[in-house]
């Protein structure tokens, strides 16, 4: 079975992958690297403005094969009623 090396970036640290695992193929690797990418982005906290997390797989060679990013944009919407609230207070 192929090695193949999953790398994450969250924006704020990249992890290399430097010992890898064996997959069936490429396109297992590939599920595995897209599986990644929702648990990093459940672990970002919501407040945080971040743009991107990225999820890559490298092969036995070291050659980039793969890459993957998720986006997620968070806002807190405030109403006009939380304004009033604050300037009451």
């Amino acid at each position: 079975m192929p090695r193949f090396y999953i790398d994450t970036d969250d924006g704020r640290s990249a992890v290399i992958d430097d010992d890898g695992a064996e997959y069936r193929d490429l396109a297992s690797a590939e599920d595995e690297a897209m599986r990644a990418l929702p648990e990093m982005a459940q672990s970002q906290h919501p407040t945080r403005n971040w743009h991107e997390i990225f999820a890559t797989v490298r092969d036995e060679a070291g050659l980039l094969r793969f890459r993957a990013s998720l986006a997620l944009t968070v806002e807190r919407v405030r109403s006009k009623r939380d304004a009033a609230e604050k300037a009451a207070a």
